[in-house]
C-alpha cells in the first residue's frame, strides 16, 4: 500500500505560478516580462516543460517569458548566462535551481550589476536553503522561493517548534522547511490510524489510513484527507522571501510572517 501526503508534480508547479500572481497584486506591480534561466538536469527539464504547458492557461499572470536559458547545475561558471539574461532587459528573472548554482548566479548577478525587479522560483530548492543564506549574506536578502513549507501560524507547528527548542537547541526550523513539517506529518498519519486500527496488519492499518482526517497539522493546506488514490489533496506552498538572513512565509496573508517587497531594493544600497 502506498500513500503520498506531499503535492504532485502539477501541484507543485500551479501553485508556485499561482502565487507569483498573487506576489504582484499584493505589491501592485505588474511586471510584463522575465526571463526564465533552469537547470538543465532531469527536475529543471521537466520544471521547464511544466511551466511551459501550464503558464499560458493561468490568466491571472500578466507577465511573458522572452527568453529560456539552461544550465549545467555542475557548471563553475554563468557568466556567459547571466549576461545573455541581463541583454533580454527582462522585468525579472524566473528561476529553478539547485544550491550551488544559485549562489554562483547570484555573486554573478552583483558582478554584471544586473538588478532586476527580482529573482523568484517557482518551485525549486536553493535561495532558501541555509547555506544559500550563510554564504551570500545581505546579497541573500529579497529572493523568492515557492515551495511547500509549515504554516507558522497553527497550534501544531507551535508544538513542534517548541519540541525541537528542548531536543536540538542549535537547530531552527526554517532551516529545515518542508523537511521537518511533512516528516513530522509523515509520523503523524502512521500514529494517528494506528489509534484507530489497534494493530500494525496491513489491510487493518490501510483501511485506517483511508479514514485519515487531520485538521491540525504543520504543513501549509487543508485537512490531512487520502483520496481514492492515496494521495492528498490541497496541499499548498508558501512564497517564501529571505529577510535578514531567514527565509519568511509572506504569502498567504493567512500563514505570512512579514508582508512581501517586491520590487526589491537595489542591491548597492
Amino acid at each position: 500500500f502506498v500513500f503520498r501526503n506531499f503535492p504532485t508534480a502539477i501541484d507543485l508547479t500551479r501553485n508556485g505560478l499561482s502565487l507569483i500572481g498573487d506576489l504582484f497584486r499584493a505589491t501592485n506591480v505588474a511586471p510584463r516580462t522575465a526571463v526564465f534561466m533552469h537547470v538543465n538536469d532531469t527536475f529543471g527539464t521537466a520544471m521547464q516543460r511544466g511551466i511551459s504547458g501550464m503558464l499560458p492557461s493561468l490568466t491571472n499572470l500578466p507577465f511573458k517569458i522572452v527568453e529560456t536559458i539552461s544550465y549545467d547545475p555542475a557548471t563553475k561558471d554563468l557568466s556567459v548566462e547571466v549576461a545573455k539574461a541581463k541583454a533580454t532587459k527582462a522585468d525579472f528573472l524566473l528561476l529553478v535551481c539547485r544550491l550551488n548554482d544559485s549562489i554562483l548566479l547570484r555573486r554573478e548577478m552583483v558582478k554584471q550589476r544586473w538588478n532586476p525587479m527580482g529573482v523568484i522560483s517557482p518551485g525549486s530548492p536553493g535561495m532558501y536553503e541555509d547555506q544559500f543564506l550563510k554564504a551570500l549574506g545581505k546579497l541573500s536578502d529579497y529572493c523568492i522561493s515557492n515551495n511547500p513549507w509549515y504554516n507558522p501560524k497553527t497550534n501544531m507547528t507551535a508544538a513542534v517548534i517548541k519540541q525541537m527548542a528542548k531536543q536540538f537547541p542549535k537547530e531552527k526550523i526554517y532551516t529545515h522547511g518542508a523537511n521537518v513539517s511533512y516528516t513530522f506529518e509523515s509520523i503523524l498519519i502512521a500514529a494517528d490510524a494506528y489509534k484507530r486500527a489497534k494493530t500494525t496488519a496491513p489491510k487493518e492499518l490501510a483501511e485506517a489510513i483511508r479514514q485519515t482526517n487531520i485538521t491540525d497539522r504543520v504543513s501549509l493546506g487543508g485537512p490531512i484527507k487520502f483520496n481514492a488514490k492515496g494521495q492528498v489533496e490541497g496541499n499548498l506552498s508558501a512564497c517564501l522571501q529571505n529577510r535578514d538572513g531567514a527565509p519568511r512565509v509572506v504569502l498567504p496573508v493567512g500563514a505570512a510572517e512579514a508582508k512581501p517587497v517586491f520590487p526589491w531594493p537595489d542591491y548597492k544600497a
